[in-house]
């Protein structure tokens, strides 16, 4: 008896998702007319290259490779900047408006910056604070070193009041003063915070010289050089304090100095206080003295 093999048919009903279709399978020997529906679609082509890992690494791969040799040609293509060396000269002369004196007179440099015909070796430093009406009064000698044959040269003040300015020569084997010079001219360009000093005779190169400087000053709220604050005890009294900030350029408003980053000279310290005070110092404390205050000076 002959039997009739038929082809299995398969229904599937409208909107079909593409994952059920991938699912449907055809029995062998039936009709392949749904070749249509069987093998993916363009759709379904393009969402497997893009999700497949491999290809997505190496697209992006090549893209970020393909950006970095962009900016690299274009770093290279580039033409070189031309960086211009200034040294304290030429800074000088940038500006040629030319500068008043606190008295009037023209202020013979105009630069912000501190010529380097002269540098500081050390400083010996002097200072009596008084916090009843928070003024204090220093003394700063400046061992200095000329480096080029000069008859003037300038340091940094601000808010001081100079009261005795005197140069000598110095004996660096001795370390002693020699030679007094005389100076004839010293001013001052409070809009820079300098001050010029012009002596008779040539400060010669390679000497050495002692700058001693008496002053004045007030300690203020600035937070800023030497300044004052308070604070509260645990039973609410209000006691002051004076504190010092010299970044980057306010040691100026403390003692009169080459106050630049580049000018770095060692520091030798001494503070007079009352006895229920105390000092505080970042360094190591060489000694102390107790002075008794004489009640009747003139008796």
């Amino acid at each position: 008896m002959r039997r009739n093999i038929l082809p299995l048919r398969v229904f599937f009903r409208k909107n079909m998702s593409d994952n059920e279709i991938e699912d449907i399978q055809f029995l062998p020997g039936t009709s392949t007319g749904k070749r249509s529906v069987y093998e993916p679609k363009g759709l379904q082509k393009c969402k497997q290259v893009i999700c497949s890992p491999t290809r997505a690494v190496l697209i992006i791969a090549v893209s970020l490779a393909f950006i970095f040799m962009v900016a690299l040609i274009a770093a290279l293509a580039r033409p070189p900047y031309q960086c211009q060396k200034l040294d304290a000269v030429a800074v000088a002369n940038s500006d040629t408006t030319p500068l008043t004196s606190s008295n009037g007179q023209t202020f013979p440099w105009n630069s912000i910056r501190l010529p380097t015909d002269v540098i500081p070796l050390a400083y010996d430093l002097f200072i009596h604070p008084n916090l009843s009406t928070f003024t204090f009064t220093g003394s700063t000698s400046i061992l200095i070193l000329v480096k080029r044959t000069t008859n003037s040269f300038l340091f940094n003040a601000n808010n001081l009041t100079l009261t005795s300015n005197e140069l000598y020569q110095w004996n660096p084997e001795t370390e002693t003063r020699v030679t007094k010079m005389a100076i004839s001219k010293l001013l001052e360009n409070k809009k820079h915070e300098q001050i010029y000093i012009e002596t008779w005779e040539e400060l010669t190169a390679g000497q050495q010289y002692l700058l001693m400087v008496e002053y004045t000053g007030y300690c203020g709220d600035g937070l800023a050089g030497f300044y004052r604050s308070a604070y509260e005890t645990p039973s609410r009294e209000k006691r002051w304090i004076v504190t010092t900030h010299f970044e980057s350029t306010d040691a100026r408003s403390a003692f009169p100095c080459f106050d630049e980053p580049a000018l770095k000279a060692k520091f030798k310290m001494s503070m007079v206080r009352d006895i229920h005070h105390i000092s505080l110092f970042n360094t190591e404390k060489i000694g102390e003295d107790v002075f008794v205050e004489d009640p009747n000076p003139e008796g």
